[in-house]
């Protein structure tokens, strides 16, 4: 099988590449930059160097056509929203050379709103925070006098923590949206954010495959320490059993009848005991390796669905197990925490049968990243020394 694996730099584009080398694929990796990590495992057999899916997502688009009609590959798998959202506009196109499990654009719309989302979800009973979506200056003040602090100010489209705000009084509210150059481009959408209830508590996500409507598999784990800590990616994850999170995040699912992967993130709300929605990342997930690690190899899962139409549902996965994103996600989630010095040496206390991102038999990979972090830095130095 022969698998393009696009966004190079991304941990869970390295996570796939590994776990697809492994299973025989012959895996090519497409990134915007030459010293995308991923470009450095063993086994990448292919470089693909596209433009920047970001900046110019007419040119990406037009860069995989042209690539996959002109070349036999079997399957396309887009890992970050940049590249899932292109992939999905171009669905029908891209679809007549390449198999892929990529939802139609339609779908992909819904599910990305997020106060769209959470109306399907109250539909299906399943909780979720109390929203507003205010549209000028004046509802916000209205929306200030009347929540509890604190209350979180989130964009309306996007995902992970990007934009996610904390007010601790009416003031601190209004301020979010007064002075601010706004944000706008495929992916986030900060013009008027949305206001929500803070709901407390870490937390839960259930990693799943969709055909059309139907699971194919599904795991949960719990995040035990993010970056940043008030609510970001897992750095430290552990996968657990929690059958009631499970079948919400398939009811939701079903409802908008899903196709492909999506990590539906969740949060069990201590005061009434309630699962709440946060929102639903619509493409392969951060933490996708720990998924790998217990069992669930959902990228090979997801590359046998689409060239063969359709797998075995998969539900085993080994429970308890953890998960570390070393460098340069938990050291950064270290180095910000409160306590510093504790949080290091939490860090470099390393515990038998937990899995890292780390390879010892494709260590390239961070060498180059490592590499990279000291460089850039480095370099900025430098030319502020010499631009004096």
């Amino acid at each position: 099988m022969r698998v393009i694996v696009t966004d190079a730099d991304e941990k869970k584009s390295l996570a796939a590449v590994r776990a697809l080398g492994r299973k025989g694929a012959d895996v090519c990796v497409g990134g915007h930059r030459r010293w995308d990590q991923s470009f450095y495992s063993k086994y990448c057999r292919e470089r693909l160097i596209y433009p920047n899916p970001q900046k110019d997502p007419d040119a990406f688009a037009g860069f995989l056509l042209e690539l996959v009609r002109n070349n036999r590959y079997d399957v396309l798998l887009p890992t970050s929203d940049y590249t899932t959202i292109i992939v999905s506009r171009h669905k029908a196109e891209l679809e007549a050379h390449v198999k892929m499990v990529t939802p139609d654009y339609e779908m992909l719309s819904v599910v990305r709103d997020k106060p769209r989302l959470l109306e399907i979800a109250r539909s299906v009973g399943i909780g979720a925070p109390e929203t507003y979506c205010p549209s000028t200056l004046d509802e916000v003040a209205d929306i200030s006098r009347r929540i509890s602090y604190p209350c979180v100010v989130k964009y309306k489209r996007g995902t992970g923590a990007v934009g996610m705000r904390y007010a601790g009084s009416p003031e601190d509210l209004l301020a979010h949206y007064q002075g601010r150059e706004h944000v706008r481009d495929i992916v986030f959408d900060d013009v008027f954010p949305m206001i929500q209830e803070y709901i407390p508590g870490g937390i839960h996500d259930v990693c799943v495959l969709f055909n059309q409507g139907q699971p194919r598999a599904a795991l949960t784990q719990k995040r035990v320490k993010m970056w940043p800590a008030t609510g970001g990616r897992g750095v430290v994850d552990e996968t657990t059993w929690e059958p009631e999170l499970k079948e919400q995040a398939v009811r939701l699912l079903e409802a908008v009848k899903w196709h492909g992967p999506a990590q539906v993130e969740l949060k069990m709300d201590p005061r009434d005991g309630i699962p709440k929605l946060m929102e639903v990342n619509c493409r392969f997930w951060g933490g996708i390796g720990i998924s790998i690690a217990a069992g669930m190899d959902f990228p090979w899962l997801a590359c046998r669905m689409a060239a063969e139409g359709d797998i075995e549902p998969q539900w085993d996965y080994r429970v308890g197990t953890v998960h570390r994103w070393v460098f340069p996600g938990e050291l950064e989630s270290a180095l910000q925490g409160d306590n510093r010095l504790e949080g290091l040496f939490d860090y470099f206390r390393f515990k038998r049968g937990t899995w890292y991102d780390l390879s010892p038999g494709d260590p390239v990979p961070h060498i180059v990243k490592a590499g990279l972090a000291v460089y850039r830095p480095l370099r900025r130095f430098v030319k502020g020394i010499v631009g004096r």
